[in-house]
């Protein structure tokens, strides 16, 4: 049986894209000192903010790597970075730190995994890096902060990580200045995020409670699983209609899955909805032309059959239906997507043959395909396993053991 890790291994190309920011980041870090030199109050700024902390590992490399080592956007190397920040050199040069080439201006700070401990408060001098676009604080001790509301002076930011303890009271201290409350038949007040521009936004691995926040309309990449969220999908998250990834996994949210999410947007390539508590049927409404290639709703309560507007979804790579409450057929016309490679239908009511007389016997990329604890019946074709050539191939080795087959 495969375990939880070894789920969710394909889900990694999920997170490829966050290594665009250190891509960008190194080389503009290494460049801009011959460019453009920092500005003195940029660089004032930022020796400031390195007397606010003290420095304090939280982890050894070991258990870095291993929980954070597979996401580039979070693990760089855990070390103080503001060793290198000194009075009498090119802040542009230090650790972390991105400039913008013709001005000075600082536009990116990276102290992920900088041994950071203390306070972080309202009048930090990082609040005085009115121009930064980029910004990832996780993986330090910030576990004694309220988080201040003056993040919303920085109005630039299109890429954030963050992790905080406390991380909720950003979205409470934001008030009524930064936040657009939507009223209509949800339980709580909807938080709508401010920074217009942003592009990334990470929340996982907080405490948030309550109802969906929902990111600016520029976001392309949304995280915000392994939280306390609760309450159903606002269907105002169809308007950000930019989104390429979408992960709301790891949460306690309700109700059925909104109508919209099979259309909303073009280019989303990643929803991960699993370990929730949806319900209800899934809606036909994936469209044709759509860049879906991950669809995970495992582990909820969802019902009734596979949409076979599904079979629109031509780049559609992994399907994750498993430990829900569906009771359908074996799905035969999932054998025209070209590019799928697993199929996880386990733990569910289907039932019946799975195999008829006009089955062609694709799958031909199929890696994985789980569908224990169902009620199936009939014999296994051999057919099947002959066609199923990409099976055989495990790195590039024939007949190697499967990683799915370990543990």
């Amino acid at each position: 049986m495969m375990t939880m890790g070894k789920m969710n291994h394909y889900l990694i190309m999920l997170y490829l894209a966050s290594c665009l920011f250190f891509i960008s980041h190194s080389q503009t870090t290494s460049n801009t000192s011959s460019q453009h030199h920092c500005l003195p109050d940029q660089s004032s700024a930022l020796l400031q903010l390195k007397q606010e902390f003290v420095e304090k590992r939280m982890y050894d490399d070991y258990v870095d790597y291993f929980l954070y080592g597979y996401d580039n956007s979070i693990y760089n190397g855990s070390y103080p970075k503001m060793k290198s920040w000194k009075a009498d050199t090119d802040c542009c040069s230090w650790d972390g730190i991105t400039c913008d080439t013709e001005n000075g201006h600082v536009v990116g700070l990276n102290l992920s995994n900088s041994w950071l401990s203390g306070t972080l408060k309202s009048n930090s001098s990082l609040f005085n890096l009115r121009h930064l676009q980029k910004l990832n604080l996780a993986l330090n001790d910030f576990s004694s902060s309220t988080i201040p509301s003056q993040f919303g002076q920085l109005v630039k930011l299109f890429w954030g990580i963050t992790q905080f303890n406390r991380l909720p009271q950003v979205l409470e201290s934001f008030g009524s200045q930064f936040n657009k409350f939507v009223r209509g038949g949800f339980e709580q007040p909807l938080t709508v995020l401010p920074w217009k521009n942003m592009e990334y936004l990470d929340l996982r691995s907080n405490k948030l409670q309550g109802s969906l926040p929902i990111p600016p309309l520029s976001t392309k990449y949304f995280f915000a699983s392994n939280n306390n969220l609760t309450g159903r999908i606002p269907s105002m998250i169809c308007k950000v209609n930019s989104l390429q990834v979408l992960d709301l996994s790891n949460n306690h949210l309700i109700g059925q899955i909104p109508q919209c999410l099979g259309n909303f947007s073009s280019s989303l390539s990643v929803l991960n909805m699993r370990n929730n508590s949806f319900q209800g049927i899934l809606p036909e409404t994936f469209i044709k032309g759509s860049s879906l290639r991950t669809l995970d709703l495992s582990l909820n309560r969802i019902e009734g059959k596979i949409p076979q507007s599904l079979v629109k979804c031509r780049q559609l790579e992994v399907l994750n239906l498993g430990n829900n409450n569906m009771n359908d057929i074996f799905p035969f016309w999932l054998e025209s997507l070209p590019e799928l490679q697993i199929l996880i239908l386990r733990a569910n009511g289907f039932q019946g043959p799975i195999w008829d007389s006009h089955t062609n016997f694709g799958f031909s990329k199929l890696h994985v395909i789980d569908l224990s604890h169902n009620n199936f019946t009939g014999r296994l074709p051999s057919e099947y396993f002959k066609t199923w050539n990409a099976m055989l191939m495990v790195h590039g080795k024939i007949n190697s053991k499967p990683e799915y087959m370990d543990g």
